[in-house]
């Protein structure tokens, strides 16, 4: 019969905490929505602090801007630039709406993130884009934000409309 062997380590290795950030976005600068811009990042921060393996790295935001557009939004650019940097494990976020709204972009920096590891949590839907899966199941929300979108403005795309 064999004999085992039982090696100890030297030493206990602790888990590594992970480098958690939130996004918070309000569209416009109305009472209303400034309320909920404050309610989002006092949540986040409360949330992440509230877990012992996460340490909070920041809160994103960005108030009165739209989602439309990823190069309006300095804090959004920011995130993107740590992520990048290697310096935020994962991203909570409110809603794939609150990301994003224009398709193209959101697709572009979700297969960013996943490409440089980082993970985000989308809490309306309780998912994560680690899933590779999600990148499909997302594009057509993503396309029916954009529709919600069109119609909170029609006279702006109405005027588009007979332009061309």
């Amino acid at each position: 019969m064999a004999e085992l062997f039982v090696i100890e380590a030297k030493e206990q290795i602790q888990p590594q905490k992970l480098r958690v950030c939130a996004y918070a976005r309000v569209s416009t600068e109305q009472e209303n929505q400034e309320n909920s811009f404050e309610a989002q990042i006092a949540y986040y921060r409360e949330m992440i602090l509230q877990h012992p393996n996460w340490v909070l790295v920041d809160i994103y935001a960005d108030k009165g801007i739209t989602g439309t557009s990823a190069a309006k939004r300095p804090g959004f650019q920011q995130m993107m630039q740590d992520c990048q940097n290697n310096e935020i494990d994962c991203i909570l976020v409110k809603s794939v709406s609150r990301f994003a709204r224009n398709v193209m972009e959101c697709l572009y920096y979700i297969r960013a993130l996943k490409q440089w590891g980082v993970t985000v949590i989308f809490e309306k839907k309780n998912s994560s884009i680690r899933q590779t899966w999600m990148m499909n199941f997302y594009s057509p929300f993503l396309g029916a934000c954009r529709k919600k979108k069109r119609n909170q403005s029609p006279k702006m795309f109405a005027g588009l409309s007979t332009i061309g």
